[in-house]
């Protein structure tokens, strides 16, 4: 299945919930900070596992 990337940008605590969350699944990213207590997150998935991460998103 093709992979693209994604993107979004999450205040620190829930910040902290995706990584574990992307940890979790096997989902590559990266995260950078990018002030006012913000993480930038660059997520490289396919259309399966960004469905996964929307459900998880709207959780929070």
């Amino acid at each position: 299945m093709k992979r693209k990337y994604y993107n979004c940008e999450l205040k620190e605590l829930d910040a902290q919930k995706l990584k574990a969350k992307l940890k979790e699944e096997g989902i590559k990213f990266e995260s950078s900070g990018v002030g006012y207590h913000y993480t930038h997150f660059e997520i490289l998935c396919n259309d399966t596992e960004a469905e996964t991460i929307d459900k998880f998103l709207m959780e929070l």
